[in-house]
């Protein structure tokens, strides 16, 4: 997905994704430089890079120079609280089925 978020399933594709999703929980309490989402994540610099590009691309995320190094921040609250409500409805949904379960 390499476009502007457009759409509701947009959205969810590009959260979809297990690294852009970790990036954005790590983006929610801090601004971060590439190096220290990779120590992070525990992923490559090219593919948080790349990871980092969809996520800019789609407007969830900015970065800004200082110096030699782009720190990145989510560009609004509300995509942290979207992926937080979302988590909660899974932890719900999990709940209520395995309580079904019994």
């Amino acid at each position: 997905m390499v476009c502007k978020v457009k759409s509701l399933s947009d959205l969810f594709q590009v959260l979809a994704d297990p690294t852009r999703l970790q990036i954005v929980e790590l983006l929610n309490s801090e601004c971060r430089s590439v190096s220290a989402l990779v120590k992070a994540t525990g992923r490559s610099q090219p593919l948080v890079s790349h990871h980092l590009r969809i996520l800019r691309i789609c407007g969830l995320v900015e970065g800004e120079r200082r110096g030699a190094m782009t720190y990145y921040r989510l560009t609004d609250d509300s995509v942290w609280e979207a992926v937080e409500r979302c988590r909660q409805l899974v932890i719900a949904s999990e709940t209520e089925a395995s309580r079904i379960a019994v």
